[in-house]
């Protein structure tokens, strides 16, 4: 079994890349056309792990907050420069039921969710005797919370 684990990551990655494509270059033959929800993807780490995704031929649900004319030109360039379907989410992932939704918009626009990278995270630096209990809450809602109720949501029926 280690053998093989170890050979199976010595294999290059343009080995696996689909060819005979228009536009296909950086595509991966086992991602292309598969669906990849990215969440706290407008900006950041997470913007670059949902174009690493359309650049490899996956269509993509973006998620986060920000201004609608910048996520929108995101979502565009993305479309047009990977020649995949992006779709958008802005649900609040501190809230069960926007997951919900956000969950069932990905499936319905894209189709089933095939990885769920679950990007979106807070942090806040304070001396434990006067850190607020509502910033403990709200870490507690976006850092475990809501990425177990996405995951427990995508998970395939």
């Amino acid at each position: 079994m280690q053998d093989q684990l170890a050979k199976s990551c010595d294999e290059p990655l343009t080995d696996r890349t689909a060819t005979g494509l228009a536009g296909s270059q950086g595509r991966v033959a086992e991602l292309v056309g598969k669906t990849a929800a990215v969440t706290g993807s407008t900006s950041g780490i997470g913007l670059g792990i949902a174009e690493a995704f359309a650049k490899a031929g996956m269509k993509v649900m973006l998620n986060g907050f920000g201004g609608s004319a910048e996520i929108n030109a995101t979502r565009a360039r993305l479309e047009k420069e990977f020649e995949v379907d992006v779709a958008y989410s802005s649900v609040d992932m501190t809230k069960p039921d926007e997951i919900v939704r956000m969950t069932e918009d990905a499936k319905r626009q894209l189709g089933t969710i095939d990885v769920l990278v679950n990007n979106t995270g807070i942090h806040h630096v304070e001396a434990i005797e006067t850190f607020p209990v509502a910033k403990w809450e709200a870490i507690i809602a976006i850092d475990l919370s809501s990425p177990f109720a996405a995951f427990v949501l995508s998970y395939p029926q």
